[in-house]
C-alpha cells in the first residue's frame, strides 16, 4: 500500500466521524484545547500510517485514542488548592517517635509469641528477614 492509499484511508475514517470527535472532545471546557485534542488525534492516526487501514475498526481506534486523551487532559486540568505554609505547624519528630516507642510494648504483648519474635528481631533489631526465615525452618 502506497503512503498516499494509507493516508486516504485515514482521510475518509477522519472525515466520517469528525463531527462526532469534536463532540467528544468538547469536555475539555475551552475550544481551543478541543481543537488541540482533536490535532493530536489526527497525527497518532497519522502516524500509524499503513497500520491505520489495517485496523478492523477505524471507528472504535479513532474513538478509543480520544477518549484516552480526553482522560489524560481532564486528569491534567484537575484543580488544586494551595495550602498555607503553616498548615503542618511545629513538628517534634522525636516527640512523635518517642510516642510510638511508648506504645510498642503494649501492642507487642498483644501478639502472638511468634509474630512478637519475628517483628522483635526482624524490624527492631534488624535481622534479615531471610536469616529469620532460615532459623525458623
Amino acid at each position: 500500500m502506497t503512503g498516499n492509499a494509507a493516508n486516504d484511508c485515514l482521510m475518509t475514517a477522519w472525515h466520517a466521524n469528525e463531527a462526532e470527535l469534536r463532540l467528544a472532545a468538547a469536555p475539555t471546557g475551552q475550544p481551543g484545547d478541543a481543537e488541540d485534542m482533536l490535532q493530536d488525534l489526527f497525527i497518532k492516526a497519522l502516524r500509524q500510517g499503513e497500520r491505520f487501514c489495517a485496523i478492523g475498526n477505524a471507528r472504535a481506534w479513532l474513538f478509543e485514542v480520544a477518549r484516552n486523551a480526553l482522560a489524560d487532559r481532564l486528569r491534567l486540568k484537575r484543580e488544586t488548592i494551595e495550602l498555607p505554609e503553616d498548615l503542618a505547624g511545629e513538628t517534634d519528630e522525636i516527640a512523635t517517635v518517642d510516642s510510638l516507642a511508648a506504645c510498642l510494648p503494649r501492642v507487642l504483648s498483644e501478639l502472638s509469641a511468634e509474630d512478637r519474635e519475628a517483628i522483635t528481631l526482624c524490624d527492631l533489631q534488624g535481622l534479615p528477614q531471610a536469616d529469620y526465615a532460615r532459623r525458623k525452618a
